[in-house]
């Protein structure tokens, strides 16, 4: 997991947190809802992040840490189909959008170790022979 139930609960009121992860109604947080959204918030990350790392990562940076955070907070919001904050929505949107330009090679991840390395294209085709040449097109 890129982040904590930890790291989610420091990010968002309690209160609200409860409210949002609170299925018996006892008040108290439910660490499987709560490990679910990060389970889903990770799930997107290495979905955008496999074109180019090899996920999951080891030893992520800090900013996928934040990511993950970001998209599991709007995940449990959109878990009771309650609307975010402006502050949240905002947060979910730039790491989608983040996320895409990593995707993309915009940006960089700082490759940590020998598995967030970058995945280059490679061919497994050697043979160069033509296989329409003018000698087998006489015909045609």
């Amino acid at each position: 997991m890129y982040c904590t139930q930890l790291d989610v609960e420091r990010r968002i009121d309690p209160v609200h947190l409860a409210e949002l992860a609170d299925d018996n109604s006892d008040g108290v947080t439910d660490a499987a809802i709560i490990e679910a959204a990060i389970t889903d918030a990770d799930a997107t990350i290495d979905t955008y992040l496999s074109s180019r790392y090899q996920t999951p990562l080891n030893n992520p940076p800090a900013l996928v840490r934040k990511l993950s955070i970001d998209l599991a907070i709007a995940a449990l919001f959109n878990r009771r189909r309650e609307a975010a904050s402006p502050t949240q929505e905002s947060r979910a949107k730039l790491a989608l959008e983040l996320l895409t330009e990593i995707s993309r090679g915009e940006v960089l991840l700082p490759a940590l170790d020998n598995t967030a390395v970058k995945k280059t294209a490679s061919s497994t085709t050697f043979d160069h022979e033509k296989k329409f040449s003018k000698h087998h097109l006489a015909g045609f």
